[in-house]
């Protein structure tokens, strides 16, 4: 069988000093119990991120690690201007329609993170990718990642959305790589950020049709998204309402339905928010139209075993109302809200065959 050829490293020169002694992590046995059954495991304080022996172990480590392949550094920055070369760093993305804009990202040269960036939807052609970011006819800049990014040693973007009528924008911001984002708003010339600041948000958001109310996603301890929340612009973080799990917006838009879909018994974290609040019963027998010009939350079903998935009127504010914490199932929402969203998907038919007929063909409202 032929021997493989050499190794590009093998032809790198190496330097003569001697490696440092690799760093060992010492052992300190905790003992994990679980059904009855007992194991040991030396290394469970490393997941002590915060505790100062596992920093310093960590930094050891990296020290080791650099002084080993400090001879590959030169052939680390050959392939790296290689790859480099190969790239177009100014460039522009494929413009998104979204009502009367469209919306699009840029990146620079020697920056590391894009720039969003929205135009008026028809504008001719594809944006200029050497063009600088808002300087095209009626191009405006949204937000510049390398500005939230500054000096700090980590940034990612979670989320970006803009409002309804377009006219704000809500972004989300992890500075440490927990994945727990800090969630904010602007206007969307950037000229100025809003007050509202609502920590520890996950993935997924979206806008009410009022455009001052955003429901946003919490993740649990197993870093595992379970809780929707709801936050009313102009108000601190502590006052939003838990709502339920995940949501979507109905096909008329008139609703944001939420189903909740875990097992999870749900509690409020806040002193201020009781459990599942308010929510109000909304019987089968109800009318899509009622259920339309209602300003409460609505829940379909209130059963204890039963999940309860829940019709928000995406434009109104529910009362609030304290309720006991539920255990929740699956079955027997999936047959109610299945039913909601084929009457939801008749009507928004409906409403598209009158609004292309005459006027008074059919005697149901939208």
């Amino acid at each position: 069988m032929p021997e493989s050829g050499p190794f590009m490293s093998d032809n790198l020169p190496t330097t003569g000093d001697p490696l440092p002694a690799p760093p060992l992590a010492p052992r300190r046995p905790y003992v994990l119990s679980h059904h009855g059954d007992e194991r040991i495991d030396d290394w469970y304080w490393l997941r002590e991120r915060n505790d100062a022996a596992v920093r310093e172990y960590l930094e050891a480590e990296n020290a080791f690690t650099e002084a080993a392949l400090a001879h590959l550094t030169p052939l680390r920055e050959q392939i790296f201007e290689e790859i480099r070369g190969r790239v177009q760093e100014n460039d522009a993305a494929a413009p998104v329609r979204h009502g009367p804009h469209a919306y699009f990202r840029r990146t620079r040269e020697g920056l590391q993170y894009p720039v969003h960036c929205r135009r008026p939807s028809g504008t001719p052609g594809l944006p200029d990718p050497n063009a600088e970011p808002g300087t095209e006819p009626g191009e405006i800049v949204l937000l510049d990642e390398n500005a939230c990014a500054g000096n700090s040693g980590y940034f990612a973007l979670g989320a970006l959305s803009p409002s309804p009528d377009q006219l704000l924008l809500a972004y989300s911001t992890d500075y440490t790589g927990g994945e727990r984002y800090e969630l904010r708003f602007r206007e969307v010339d950037g000229t100025a950020d809003l007050p509202d600041v609502v920590p520890d948000t996950y993935y997924g958001l979206g806008w009410a049709n009022d455009n001052a109310t955003l429901f946003y996603t919490r993740p649990d301890e197993a870093m595992r998204p379970w809780q929707v929340w709801r936050h009313r612009l102009g108000t601190p973080a502590d006052a939003d309402e838990l709502r339920t799990m995940s949501g979507r917006s109905t096909p008329s838009m008139m609703y944001c339905a939420i189903p909740s879909r875990s097992s999870r018994q749900t509690t409020a974290s806040r002193s201020t928010v009781a459990t599942n609040a308010s929510m109000s019963t909304c019987r089968r027998t109800r009318s899509v139209r009622s259920m339309r010009e209602t300003t409460a939350s609505t829940a379909l079903g209130t059963t204890q075993d039963a999940t309860r998935s829940i019709c928000c009127p995406t434009a109104a504010s529910a009362p609030r109302r304290t309720s006991s914490p539920v255990r929740m199932t699956s079955d027997t929402t999936r047959c109610r809200y299945a039913r909601f969203m084929t009457v939801e998907r008749r009507r928004a038919s409906s409403c598209e065959q009158r609004a292309s007929g005459p006027r008074g063909a059919s005697a149901r409202r939208c």
